[in-house]
């Protein structure tokens, strides 16, 4: 997953870079997708960024243009987790109450119950995983800064 970032600071190994959302700029003829102008974050009230400190092993500056991967190898079980593995647990859990002679009402809120659970506790599991296995950093740089 890569995406454009501009650096703000840094302090050896890493960076502080504000990202650029990739849909900040989509349909834009001015820049082609490449987060140049920031006119989006003039034009709209909430801009599409935000900063992040990131890996910084090849020596960006401030102010240049880089763009950032991580290894997508995480991305996609932390996603089951987070969105899939809470629709699972709900699936499973009406199975289980629906074996009790209880009213509709009572299998519902159960179930209703279980869901919003399973789901709180899937994704701050999930973002505590990414939080410290998935690493960030600085794959090249786009544009330097002249300074």
């Amino acid at each position: 997953m890569n995406n454009t970032a501009s650096v703000l600071s840094t302090d050896g190994k890493t960076a502080k870079v504000r990202v650029h959302r990739k849909s900040a700029c989509e349909g834009c003829a001015n820049c082609e997708g490449e987060a140049k102008c920031h006119a989006e974050i003039l034009l709209t009230e909430t801009p599409r960024t935000f900063e992040t400190t990131v890996i910084n092993d090849i020596g960006a500056k401030v102010g240049d243009r880089v763009e950032l991967a991580t290894d997508g190898k995480l991305l996609l079980p932390l996603a089951f987790l987070a969105f899939i593995m809470p629709i699972v647990l709900t699936v499973l859990a009406y199975l289980v109450i629906s074996v009790f002679s209880l009213p509709e009402y009572a299998i519902l809120v159960g179930t209703v119950a279980v869901f919003f659970i399973s789901f709180l506790a899937c994704a701050a599991l999930a973002n505590r995983i990414s939080a410290k296995r998935v690493k960030i950093s600085i794959s090249k740089i786009l544009e330097e800064s002249g300074k």
